[in-house]
């Protein structure tokens, strides 16, 4: 009896323990001093950016060629963020900039197609998990090499059929891209009671413009189309690498 006593008491001794545990790594943003985004808040006891969106504390690092070329700068990234925020992986709106191009015709005996581009920009895309997630319970910070991988793709807002990609391909030209992938390494420092991974947001271009059909010269019907596809720069996907560190 005294042994049952004693494992009933230890039970309730843990999960008092453990809801203590839990209930301080929850954070609370409404402490932290807010930012020019809406999403990025300053923890001045911690000294580091929350990102709502992310979940997490965040640092911020340029991929470019294949490789991280720098830490890019937290207000500077967050000046960004309120004036021109990422994409969103569902939603398409970005700052335009009009450009003017001629448009490529995809010939067949007697249907073919025309896009003609209303403009062509490029942006950051929110991306996802592009790491494993590694723990420190502790009991000092730590530095940790974690290997990183992600592949971004093509989109198009509307469905279309091969003839009508086709001439989207043709008219964008030499920027086009199906898609692109990035595979590297690189070192994360994470605070003792944290766990981290990297995320990557890849550079895409995003193109707007009218796709026509055409059956024996008559315009027979039009999609307005916005396509999303990555940038390259070399062989790799160009972007952003981002650690998010996030309470255990």
């Amino acid at each position: 009896m005294k042994k049952l006593s004693l494992f009933i008491f230890s039970s309730i001794f843990a999960l008092i323990i453990l809801g203590t545990s839990v209930e301080a790594a929850e954070i609370n943003v409404d402490k932290m001093k807010p930012t020019e985004a809406p999403n990025i808040f300053y923890d001045k006891e911690i000294g580091g950016y929350y990102d709502v969106n992310s979940g997490g504390y965040i640092e911020v690092f340029e991929v470019k060629g294949g490789e991280v070329i720098g830490k890019v700068d937290m207000e500077d990234y967050v000046k960004r963020q309120a004036s021109i925020p990422n994409l969103k992986k569902v939603d398409s709106t970005f700052q335009e900039n009009k450009v003017e191009k001629s448009p490529i015709v995809i010939a067949a005996p007697t249907v073919w197609y025309r896009y003609t581009e209303s403009s062509n920009h490029n942006g950051i895309q929110y991306g996802s998990r592009a790491s494993i997630i590694q723990k420190n319970p502790g009991p000092g910070n730590d530095t940790f090499t974690i290997s990183y991988s992600y592949t971004q793709g093509h989109s198009f807002s509307v469905s279309l059929n091969t003839p009508e990609k086709s001439a989207i391909k043709g008219s964008v030209g030499y920027t086009w891209q199906d898609s692109a992938s990035i595979t590297g390494s690189h070192s994360m420092t994470i605070p003792a009671g944290y766990q981290g991974y990297w995320r990557f947001d890849p550079r895409v271009r995003i193109s707007n413009g009218i796709v026509r059909q055409y059956t024996h010269g008559v315009n027979t019907g039009s999609k307005n189309v916005k396509v999303i596809y990555p940038v390259k720069v070399g062989k790799f996907l160009d972007g952003e690498l981002v650690a998010v560190k996030i309470p255990l």
